[in-house]
C-alpha cells in the first residue's frame, strides 16, 4: 500500500501538468506512450510467442492512431480548428463498433474462463492491443483539443479514478455480497453500487468547482450523464481486463508502475470510460462560455 501511495503522489501531479499546463500535443504524446505500452502488455498477456513482426505492427499502429487523432485525420471525431469545438458525430458508429468488439472480447474471455478451454486466438490480443485500446484512448486527445479542452479531458480521469476508489472503499467498509466471484473475488455488489454513486457525485462536483473557478457555464444534465455513463463504463472496463488476467492466470499486466502493476492495470477502466464520456460530450457539451 505504501508503494502504491508513493507512486500515486508522484504520478498524479505529473499527469495534471501534462493535461493542464503543457500544450495539447503533450497529451497526444502521453496517450501514444500509454497506448504503445498497453499494446505490448496485451500481447504479453496472451501467453503465446507472438511473432516480432506482429508485435511491432501492433505497437506502430497504436502510435499511428494517436498521431492521426491529434492531426485530425478523421480517426475519432472532427474538431473545428477555429472554434476548437467537436463538430462531427459521424464517428459515433465507429465507437459503437469498438464497444461491440470490446463486448465480444469480454464474452469470449468469459466463455474461455468458464469452460477452461482456450477459445480466444492470440491474434485477437494484437487487434485489441494495437487497434481497439489506442483508438478508444485517443478520445482523450480529441477532448483535450476541443473548446474548454482542459476541463473536458479531466472528466474521464475524475470519473474513472474516483469510481475505482469509491468502489474499493465502499466494498471494504460495506461489502458483503460477492458480485463477480469467478472473475474478481474481491468485488462486491455494495462496492459496485457505491463506486457508481460516488463516481456520479464526483463528476457533478467537479463541474461545479470548474464553473466556480473558471467562470464557464456547466451543464449539470450533461455532467450527470457523463457521471452515469462514465461510472458504468469504468466498472465494465475493469471487469473486462480482470477477466483476461483471470483467464491467463496473471496478477498484473506489468511492473512499470510500482504498487499498481502495468499501464493496463491502472488505465483499464479508462479504456471504456474515456470514449463513453466523449460520446456524451458529442451530444451535450458539459462546459460552454
Amino acid at each position: 500500500m505504501k508503494t502504491r501511495i508513493i507512486t500515486g503522489v508522484i504520478a498524479v501531479p505529473l499527469l495534471l501538468c501534462v493535461l493542464l499546463l503543457a500544450p495539447d500535443w503533450a497529451t497526444a504524446i502521453l496517450v501514444g506512450i500509454i497506448s504503445i505500452i498497453a499494446a505490448h502488455e496485451m500481447l504479453s498477456a496472451s501467453g503465446e510467442k507472438i511473432k516480432p513482426i506482429i508485435a511491432a505492427l501492433a505497437m506502430l499502429y497504436a502510435a499511428f492512431i494517436t498521431v492521426a487523432t491529434y492531426f485530425n485525420w478523421g480517426i475519432v471525431a472532427e474538431v473545428d480548428k477555429t472554434t476548437r469545438q467537436i463538430t462531427s458525430i459521424g464517428h459515433v458508429a465507429m465507437y459503437v463498433g469498438m464497444f461491440a468488439i470490446s463486448a465480444a472480447f469480454l464474452m469470449i474471455t468469459a466463455k474461455s474462463f468458464r469452460t477452461g478451454e482456450r477459445v480466444m486466438p492470440p491474434l485477437l490480443y494484437a487487434v485489441i492491443g494495437g487497434y481497439a485500446i489506442p483508438l478508444l484512448l485517443s478520445s482523450l486527445i480529441t477532448l483535450r483539443n476541443a473548446e474548454n479542452g482542459k476541463l473536458l479531458v479531466l472528466l474521464p480521469f475524475v470519473s474513472a479514478f474516483i469510481t475505482d476508489a469509491g468502489a474499493y472503499f465502499t466494498g471494504v467498509f460495506f461489502g458483503k455480497r460477492k458480485a463477480f466471484p469467478n472473475v474478481s473475488p474481491k468485488k462486491t455488489v455494495e462496492g459496485c453500487i457505491g463506486g457508481i454513486a460516488i463516481g456520479i457525485a464526483a463528476v457533478i462536483a467537479y463541474g461545479a468547482i470548474a464553473q466556480a473557478v473558471t467562470g464557464v457555464h456547466a451543464s449539470f444534465l450533461s455532467l450527470a450523464l457523463c457521471g452515469i455513463v462514465g461510472a458504468v463504463a469504468t466498472e465494465a472496463g475493469d471487469l473486462a481486463f480482470s477477466l483476461i488476467k483471470r483467464e491467463r492466470g496473471i496478477k498484473d499486466y506489468g511492473k512499470l508502475l510500482p504498487g499498481h502493476g502495468g499501464v493496463l492495470d491502472r488505465f483499464d477502466s479508462m479504456v471504456l470510460a474515456a470514449p463513453a464520456i466523449h460520446l456524451v460530450t458529442l451530444i451535450i457539451l458539459p462546459f460552454s462560455a
